[in-house]
Order: structure tokens, then C-alpha cells, then sequence
């Protein structure tokens, strides 16, 4: 009887692992959705939105668009190693003055802790993900930055689509909008970009 009720007992431990699949992990399918929806988002071409009115930058001047047109008039990617790609877009904004102003979008993608460039979202200057954006607006006042307090809605960031070496696609939605503080003012960059070298 004692017998019986140990092999009883083995009988329940072992055989679910006789059922069991062996611990072969079957390819989760959403994985392989997540990453051809992203590669399917890829839009091949570059349109950019732009608005700014920024006090207090170089001589204390003010940078303000007249609008949101950003006309592209060039644009390149270099993709420095596996965790560092640095985007440089050039194009043409009018100011609120009526005159063109050359405008350079700057956007250095990094990733660490052994992670690597990779499709998904890059927070701007959040430097405690793994995968964080730093973008800027080089123009003749100097750098505008999308600067950011406590209590402000999140400010965005850039999404990428597909990056290898040689290639790199994916939108931006930046924006932050405080006129009343000079350090931060308005800032939003929007929309879509690629780059193939």
C-alpha cells in the first residue's frame, strides 16, 4: 500500500513533464507583427512641420517662424556605430519677419547598457532609457532645444521604423509650448522622415 502511494505520487510529478513541450518557445507572432507593422510605417520621404517662438537667444533676440512650412533641402544620416546615428536635416523656414532662414534639425539617436539601435521610441534627453533621443534646431541665434519643466505635458519623441547602416526612417513629434517662460517658449517639430545613403 505504501508502495502504491509513492508511485502514485511519482506518477502526478512526472507526468506533466512527459506532456509538457519541452521548453521549445514557439516564435511569439506578435513579436513579428510589432516589427513588420513598424517596417510596414515606413513612408518613404521626408516632410517636416516647424514652429518656434523663442525669446532670449544669441544678443537676446527672438526666433519666430511665421508658420509651420519647413521646406527640406537636404538631409543625411551617418551611422556612426551600432548604439550612436546622427540625422542632419537642412531645409528653409519663413519668419515671422517675412525673411528665409536657413534651419538645420539635428537628431543623435543613442542606445546603451548593451542595448542596440533598433525600431521603436526614442524619448528626447531621457537619458535613463536604454534608447533616448537628443534633438535640436541649429539656426543664426544658435541652438534651440526642447526645453522642459515639471507639471508641462510630456514633450514627444522620436519614433524609428527601420534603421540599419545605411538607412533610417521614422517621424518625430516634438513639442513643448510654454510662451510665458523664455528658457522653454514654443517649440514643435512634427513629422516624417528617411534617409537611404
Amino acid at each position: 500500500m505504501k508502495m502504491h502511494f509513492i508511485y502514485l505520487c511519482l506518477l502526478v510529478f512526472v507526468m506533466p513533464l512527459l506532456f509538457s513541450c519541452g521548453g521549445n518557445k514557439k516564435p511569439d507572432s506578435n513579436e513579428n507583427n510589432t516589427n513588420e507593422t513598424n517596417q510596414n510605417e515606413c513612408v518613404k520621404d521626408t516632410k517636416i512641420s516647424l514652429f518656434v517662438s523663442k525669446a532670449g537667444l544669441k544678443d537676446n533676440k527672438s526666433f519666430v517662424t511665421a508658420n509651420n512650412t519647413f521646406n527640406v533641402q537636404k538631409q543625411q544620416y551617418v551611422f556612426i556605430n551600432d548604439s550612436t546615428a546622427e540625422i542632419k536635416i537642412n531645409g528653409i523656414t519663413k519668419l515671422k519677419s517675412g525673411v528665409d532662414s536657413e534651419v538645420t534639425i539635428e537628431i543623435a539617436l543613442y542606445a546603451k547598457k548593451g542595448t542596440k539601435l533598433n525600431y521603436g521610441i526614442y524619448k528626447n534627453m531621457d537619458f535613463d532609457c536604454n534608447r533616448f533621443a537628443k534633438v535640436s534646431i541649429k539656426t543664426d541665434l544658435g541652438n534651440i532645444w526642447f526645453n522642459w519643466s515639471t507639471g508641462m505635458p510630456d514633450p514627444g519623441a522620436v519614433n524609428i521604423h527601420r534603421i540599419s547602416s545605411d538607412m533610417v526612417c521614422g517621424s518625430v513629434n516634438l513639442n513643448v509650448e510654454k510662451p510665458d517662460n523664455q528658457s522653454i517658449g514654443v517649440v514643435k517639430l512634427n513629422g516624417n522622415f528617411y534617409i537611404s545613403n
